[in-house]
């Protein structure tokens, strides 16, 4: 790696070395054992990019898929991260074991149960919390402060430290959380603008609009064809989801179902319970007996929709920034049918804002007793600057194929984290700009879809015409994304674990949700079984489970 661009700086602070404690884990850490290969002496400062002397071996489990695809001679043991970090960090890794995501998290429950632990590995949030409170992981403390390059800490802590948060027990860092860029999830409004101008109408700027949008493209042919073959607002059987979701109609309702949020006492409450809802349940009951929701979605799945957006039923839907990407089909068969984005909007003066989630659900920690913890920092640093750093090398650790599309090689990386929201809307800005100079030097990621937007520009390919729609410079999803974070217009849930409580009743708890709140639209209950739901939902474990949840995050 080229140490003159990397961001690295000698970080003050008094070198402790790093003992380790036993844990009743009986294997012995052969590799580790040797003076050459702990941290420096009270008199170095701390690199996080040294190499250590004689090679550390890493005993690890991650989780992987059969159908990862990588360059010609490597697999998920043997790539260019592996390699790298042999060859640059002095660490080797070894799996002990790797399962696809689906089973993963199942034979860790088994590893855990019998003490059977890797040296370093992948677990869940209430894998993470069993573990911390039997005393089982190694403390990350020190190690995150004296090792984590400067660059890793901006991204680690660019969401306000929620992740840092969620991995810390009495004081002690315990894992390091896999961020995700939240932002991604955000809700927006996407309608059909063909059939917009059609019937006349202008972009929604509150609810009411967009109720009016929704009763024209019920009663108002909008696609000329002489039938009344046409629905305004559409909802898959799962309610909730990245297309022909009702999270962003209820967030219209300042609603945020699925999302544990700060009531006004300051204390944690469950979104979907919040008195809110029921306005926005009574506001879709009367638009499924005006006949503007498709009587069926009680029954189709995501796919089921998708193929109604490709026939033409539906002309809005309340969905994700990659929206356009399903349409693709539709686009094939209706050439004039086109799309852009708006952002979420009030019924009210208030601001409209988009539920996010957490930004992890995955953690790396290691387990106690390991004599080099502080490799778990070296490796994930390796990987911010390889990835997202000012010396990345796409070609080495995210190398396309010879067709063009991505390999899975990123996936390889024993400890991971993505950037978070502030540097992935300096991107997608960066990309704006590129795609609107034709400029390709300013990018800083997002570089398959800079080159289908602008093939776009020159053919018209409908695959350009999607990432467009979904990236390009004006009324895209990624331009939503980016005024929705200039302008705070989304919030965060507060809580992204599992408590005690959540391991053995939130299956029912959900599933009474759905249930209930399906049939408040379809008109099978009144309004008033959101009451009773509230009640039920609560004696259910839901108020065990909220006081569990304002334990955890008041103890953080």
């Amino acid at each position: 790696m080229k140490r003159n661009k990397r961001l690295v700086v000698a970080m003050l602070a008094l070198s402790v070395a790093l003992s380790a404690c036993g844990n009743g884990n009986d294997k012995e850490d052969e590799a580790t054992q040797n003076p050459s290969a702990t941290p420096p002496s009270s008199a170095e400062a701390p690199d996080p990019f040294g190499k250590y002397e004689q090679l550390v071996e890493v005993r690890a489990a991650n989780h992987s898929e059969q159908n990862w695809r990588y360059p010609e001679g490597d697999s998920f043991e043997n790539n260019a991260w592996t390699r790298g970090y042999e060859e640059e960090l002095g660490i080797k890794v070894k799996y002990e074991w790797t399962t696809p995501s689906g089973n993963y998290f199942n034979k860790m429950n088994i590893a855990i149960a019998s003490n059977d632990l890797p040296d370093i590995f992948v677990v869940n949030s209430s894998q993470l919390r069993r573990l911390a409170e039997a005393d089982q992981l190694a403390d990350l403390t020190e190690a995150y402060e004296q090792f984590a390059s400067p660059f890793t800490k901006s991204l680690m802590e660019g969401d306000g430290g929620l992740g840092l948060k969620a991995a810390s027990f009495d004081g002690k860092l315990v894992g390091l959380p896999k961020l995700g860029s939240t932002i991604y999830g955000l809700p927006m409004v996407w309608l059909r603008t063909d059939w917009m101008e059609n019937l006349g109408l202008e972009a929604p700027r509150t609810m009411q609009d967009l109720l009016v949008i929704a009763e024209a493209f019920t009663t108002g042919d909008p696609d000329r064809n002489g039938k009344n073959d046409t629905f305004g607002l559409p909802i898959t059987k799962d309610l909730y989801g990245g297309i022909a979701s009702l999270n962003g109609f209820f967030n219209g309702y300042h609603a945020y179902p699925q999302t544990w949020i700060k009531d006004d006492s300051g204390k944690v409450a469950y979104g979907s319970t919040m008195p809110e809802m029921r306005t926005a349940l009574e506001e879709l009951q009367k638009m499924f007996k005006q006949g503007q929701i498709d009587p069926e979605f009680g029954v189709k799945d995501t796919d089921k929709v998708v193929d109604d957006f490709v026939s033409g039923k539906f002309g809005m839907t309340f969905g994700h920034n990659w929206v356009p990407l399903n349409f693709i089909d539709m686009k094939k068969k209706s050439p004039e049918a086109d799309w852009k984005a708006s952002p979420l909007v009030s019924v009210d003066d208030q601001t409209a804002l988009g539920s996010v989630g957490f930004p992890a659900t995955e953690y790396t920690v290691v387990r106690k007793g390991f004599k080099n913890p502080e490799a778990v920092m070296k490796l994930l640093n390796f990987y911010q600057e390889n990835r997202y750093g000012e010396t990345k090398d796409e070609t080495i650790y995210n190398p396309d194929d010879n067709n063009g599309d991505q390999t899975h090689v990123y996936t390889s990386a024993l400890v991971m984290s993505d950037k978070a929201n502030n540097v992935t809307i300096a991107d997608l800005k960066n990309l704006a700009e590129a795609v609107s100079k034709e400029d390709k030097s300013i990018l800083t990621d997002y570089i398959p879809e800079y080159q289908k937007m602008i093939d776009f520009k020159k053919t018209e390919d409908v695959t350009g015409w999607a990432s467009t729609r979904q990236g390009g410079p004006e009324d895209s999803g990624f331009s939503i994304l980016i005024k929705s974070h200039e302008g705070g217009a989304y919030v965060s849930t507060v809580f992204g674990g599992q408590t005690e409580t959540m391991s053995s009743k939130w299956g029912t708890l959900e599933k009474l949700e759905k249930e209930t709140f399906t049939k408040i639209i379809l008109g099978y209950a009144d309004i008033t079984a959101f009451d009773e739901f509230v009640d039920k939902w609560n004696k259910l474990g839901g108020e065990q489970i909220t006081d569990e949840i304002n334990h955890d995050v008041s103890s953080q």
